[in-house]
Parts: C-alpha cells; structure tokens; sequence
C-alpha cells in the first residue's frame, strides 16, 4: 500500500472505530456519567457510520486486492451510495446538536421539551441520510457505468449525485455557523452567574464551535477532491475527521475520569477557556470602580456626595478573634 492510503486508513481506525466507541460506550457502561440529550449521541454515531463507509472494501479484503483485482459491483455501489449519504448525515446531526444547545442556552423550555421539536431533531438526520443512501444506490443501479474505484474508496464518475449532496452539506454548514455565531453572543454578553449555572452546556458550545471551524476547513478540502482528484493529502485530511469528533466531543470530562480511575486538574477544562478569562478581566474592572467609585456605573467626575472615599472600603477593622475556644 502507498503511504497516503495507510495513514488514511490509520486515522479513520483511530477516530471511528477505536476513539468514539470506546466514548460511546463509557457513556452508558461507566459509572458517575451524566446524563447526554440524544443528540449529541446521534453525533457520535453520525462519525462512526462515517468512518466506517470508507473502511468497507478494508475489511473485506478488496482494498489490498485492487488493482490487480476489482471488487464486487455491489460492495462499490453500497460504499459509493454511503460515501457520498455520509456527508448529509455528520452535518445535519451537528446542525440538530447546536440548535439543542441554543434552545437549552435561551431557556426556551417549552419549545425545547416539545416531543415533536425532540423527534425532528433526532429523526430528521437519518431520514435524510437514508433518502440520499437511496437515491444514490438508484441512480448507480441505473448508470453503472458512472462506478469506479479511485485510490482511496468508490465513487461515482457523474456529478449529480455530488452536487446534490453538496448543496445539503453547505446548506446545513452555514445553518450551523449561524447558530454558533448567535450561542457565542450570548455567551459573550452573559455574566459570570450565567456561565457557571449553565456550564456543561457552554462548555459542549465551545467544542461545537471549535468542531465547526474544523468541519469548514475540511469543507474546503472536499471542495478541492473533487477538481484535483488526483492530490492525496485532502483525502488524509478529511479521513481525520472522525479522529477530531473524538478528541473534541468524545474527550469530555466525566469520559477522561473513567477511564483514567481519578480525576487531575489538569483534566477539567480540556480546552482553553476564552470566555472565562473574559469574564475575570470584566469581574477585576468592576471592583476597580466599586472600590475607586463605589458602584460599576456611578462614575461621575466631580460628584463627591455619592464617590466614597477609598480608605472608607481599605480601613474597614477585622472581627475581633476570640480569646476563648469553645469546646
């Protein structure tokens, strides 16, 4: 095998079928785990079904066969039809997960437990999935001549199919991109009360954001398969993908704890956080001016009435400490 198709495989191994696994299973198997809204389990999977389209022709034996060897017409129709279905299901089951987190971030309670608003958010990927995986398997049941297998996995020649699994990507990427622009505002706005009573869920916000600037690039990449479809390195790129799911949504900290037997320090917060340092930088200002000015938005040049003085706040006497201890 060439290089560039053992690190393919090596990182959808590792993200799809080694990585979110064993995070899907620790979620339900291991103890002290709290509780997950379905839609961020329906993303996990989305990722393992990802990976797994392109690891078919690997576990048959047909990958190391090729090209002395063509595999079976049917095996390269259904993995061309999940190639391409694939694509649908990852975004749209990230779409579902941000439009969760903003409802619950809103505390829209009675839109967010709608059993209706619940079924669509949970149904609507697959069914979708499902449809594009028919229409795909019908379209290269009627021109089989448009299948063929590249270097990495099968594909159909014609671009019908992609284009229109292209515009449903994008169409739900940029619905995406808008919901997570609109969680950041508010959790930029927000005061420090709002952060800590709300921080599982700003937290799953962060690694959302983080995942969807990743997803954009690897937009871009699949944009550039498909006019130079001969350049390896976006192939190995959007391979992983599946590698990035786990290590942002997968690396959470109740999962590290688990697996680890005890909980460091250094494991609470996986990733910087912006907005906590942004929150300590407004907190410090606030008391600048509440002990210089004596309220955050009293300052007034020139009004000695209402501006205490600082030693008022500085020369304030401690508690007596008690000679006698009770017993």
């Amino acid at each position: 095998m060439q290089a560039e198709l053992v690190l393919y495989f090596v990182l959808l191994i590792l993200g799809g079928h080694i990585g979110l696994p064993a995070a899907f299973t620790t979620i339900f198997i291991a103890p002290k785990q709290s509780k997950r809204h379905p839609t961020y389990i329906s993303v996990l999977l989305s990722w393992i079904v990802f990976a797994t389209s392109a690891l078919f022709l690997l576990y048959t034996g047909e990958q190391t066969a090729f090209p002395a060897h063509q595999p079976a017409h049917a095996l390269c129709l259904f993995q061309a039809s999940m190639i391409y279905s694939r694509t649908v299901l990852v975004a749209c089951t990230t779409l579902c997960l941000v439009i969760h987190l903003w409802l619950e971030l809103r505390d829209y309670y009675a839109v967010r437990d709608s059993g209706l608003l619940f079924a669509m958010l949970l149904s609507f990927p697959w069914a979708l999935f499902f449809i594009t995986l028919i229409f795909s398997v019908t379209y290269g049941v009627l021109h089989p001549s448009s299948l063929s297998l590249d270097t990495f996995y099968c594909a159909f020649g014609a671009n019908t199919v992609l284009y229109v699994v292209t515009c449903i990507a994008i169409a739900g990427l940029i619905g995406t991109i808008v919901i997570e622009a609109m969680i950041l505002r508010i959790l930029w706005r927000s005061n420090r009360q709002f952060w800590l009573s709300k921080r599982p869920t700003c937290h799953l916000c962060m690694r959302a954001f983080g995942f969807t600037i990743y997803t954009f690039v690897t937009l871009i990449m699949s944009l550039l398969i498909t006019f130079r479809p001969d350049l390896s390195g976006p192939y190995v790129f959007v391979a992983s993908l599946p590698l990035a799911a786990f290590l942002i949504f997968g690396t959470q900290r109740e999962i590290l704890c688990a697996w680890f037997g005890r909980c460091f320090p250094a494991l609470n917060d996986p990733f910087v956080n912006v907005l906590g340092r942004h929150y300590k930088r407004r907190r410090r200002t606030e008391m600048f001016h509440i002990v210089v000015v004596g309220s955050p938005g009293d300052f007034s040049v020139g009004d000695s009435t209402t501006t205490p003085s600082v030693n008022s706040y500085l020369d304030k006497r401690s508690p007596r400490t008690p000679n006698t201890v009770e017993v």
